[in-house]
Parts: structure tokens; C-alpha cells; sequence
């Protein structure tokens, strides 16, 4: 293996494990919303609002690095073997699934403080998910869509 080549494998490695960090997080975070929200007495306290929304912040943010290191390691597979015509039939159903998945994931938390009545907060909480939306499309998305027409991906 040639140097740029190990230099290359550790990028991955750590991009992998930027990814791995920041799911483990956010499954934490979303882990620690629901319990606070579930068996508290008074959601509806302005300390307790404050803490989810701050919750909600972070997961918006852990949610943005998990899905830019997962963009970036899809660049480092630059040059990959034709994978098998089952895989590649439904290449951009499964894309546009992931993309929804995503998408609905940050919305998630909002319902439920929709569920709880907590109206303010789940507004508050919307339009951070929204901006973190479109700053991950500003920022990920269309520079990645940019970066593929110049350079598109070889399959061997």
C-alpha cells in the first residue's frame, strides 16, 4: 500500500469514526428528550422547556456532522466494483427514502412536543430543524451534488 494510500484509509477511518460518535449521540440525546418529556410533572415549566430545547439544538447538530461525515465518506469510495443490477435498480428510490428518513427524523421531536402541548417550544424547536434543514442542504447536499457533476463516481 503506498503512502497517499494510508494517509487515505486513515481519513476514512476517521470520518467512520466522526459518524459512529455523533449516531451514539444522538441517540443518547433523543433518548434523554423522551425521558425528560415522559415522567416529568410540569413539562410545561420554562426550565424544563429551556433544557429540551437546548436537547433539540444539539441533536439538530449531532444530526447535521453524522450526515456530512456519512456524505464525505461516500467520497472516499471513489473507485468501487460494479455492484450487482438488483443493487443499482433502485439506486435513487432508496436515496430519496434516506433523504425523507432524515428529514422526518428532526421532525420527530417537534411532534412530540406537539403530543405534550407544549406549542411555543415545539415552534421554537421547528424552526431549528428547519434552518438545521437548510443549512444541511446549503452546506452538504449541494456542494456534494456540485462536486459529483465535476467528478462523477467510477465503477470499475
Amino acid at each position: 500500500m503506498s503512502r497517499n494510500e494510508e494517509d487515505f484509509s486513515a481519513y476514512m477511518v476517521y470520518q467512520s469514526t466522526m459518524a459512529t460518535i455523533c449516531s451514539a449521540l444522538s441517540g443518547f440525546i433523543f433518548t434523554a428528550i423522551t425521558i425528560l418529556l415522559t415522567p416529568h410533572p410540569e413539562p410545561s415549566l420554562i426550565t424544563a422547556q429551556v433544557a429540551l430545547f437546548t436537547l433539540t439544538a444539539v441533536l439538530n447538530i449531532f444530526g447535521l456532522l453524522m450526515y456530512r461525515a456519512s456524505v464525505v465518506l461516500g467520497f472516499c469510495v471513489k473507485v468501487a466494483p460494479k455492484l450487482p443490477e438488483a443493487f443499482t435498480r433502485g439506486g435513487r428510490t432508496y436515496d430519496f427514502l434516506a433523504t425523507i428518513g432524515r428529514i422526518l427524523l428532526g421532525w420527530i421531536v417537534v411532534l412530540m412536543f406537539f403530543l405534550w402541548n407544549l406549542l411555543y417550544l415545539a415552534l421554537a424547536s421547528g424552526v431549528v430543524t428547519a434552518l438545521s434543514i437548510i443549512f444541511s442542504y446549503i452546506t452538504t447536499t449541494k456542494a456534494s451534488l456540485e462536486f459529483l457533476k465535476e467528478h462523477p463516481l467510477t465503477r470499475k
